[in-house]
């Protein structure tokens, strides 16, 4: 396969054929329209640690995660506009996850990879949104390579940082059909944000 983009919109995401047998994936800023501040678009990745085994239904995946500099300035707003998840075991368009987004540090919470994530009560005030990642074209799109696949969809959530310009996130596996990673790098997420 030669290099391709995929489309979310305004929004382009290049798949690079490596040319052996694998890709890998990289976003592309745009100048955010309509509805917006006119702010531009970022991408914020984080790699999410995994474990390289079987995961079971609401197990968290990759531990707590953090978007660095999701805003421009400390306590800064913007709008979510779209994401990327990449998945190098290529686990399905079958699985589906929730992946839950925080305005400040869950420093109460206990985030046990591979574990269910129960969430402090006095973090459930930092949760700014949830949302539900799948392949089904409800929410995104799934897109298969030969050995690696990526999940990608367009939302508006609005969002603001406290305290910092950081967010924080789990992603949580929600369907029957569970994911089996390979290495502990198989996962990563990057958000796409229209800063104000």
């Amino acid at each position: 396969m030669a290099d391709a983009f995929i489309g979310l919109g305004d929004i382009k995401i290049r798949v690079y054929d490596n040319g052996d047998g694998t890709h890998s994936f990289a976003t592309a800023t745009a100048t955010g329209t309509g509805g917006g501040s006119g702010g531009v678009i970022v991408a914020i990745k984080t790699a999410a640690v995994v474990q390289a085994a079987a995961y079971s239904q609401n197990d968290l995946v990759g531990g707590k995660l953090t978007f660095t500099n999701a805003m421009r300035t400390s306590g800064g707003s913007g709008i979510l506009r779209g994401f990327v998840m990449g998945d190098q075991a290529a686990n399905g368009s079958s699985v589906t996850y929730d992946l839950i987004l925080f305005d400040a540090d869950p420093t109460g919470t206990t985030f046990t990879e591979n574990g269910p994530l129960d969430i402090a009560d006095a973090d459930l005030n930092k949760i700014i949104g949830v949302l539900r990642l799948n392949g089904t074209g409800s929410v995104g799109d799934y897109i298969a390579m030969v050995d690696n696949a990526v999940l990608v969809g367009r939302v508006e959530q609005p969002l603001k940082a406290s305290g910092s310009a950081n967010l924080y996130g789990a992603l949580i596996v929600r369907s029957a059909t569970v994911p089996t990673y390979a290495a502990t790098s198989d996962v990563f997420l990057t958000l796409l944000i229209e800063q104000n």
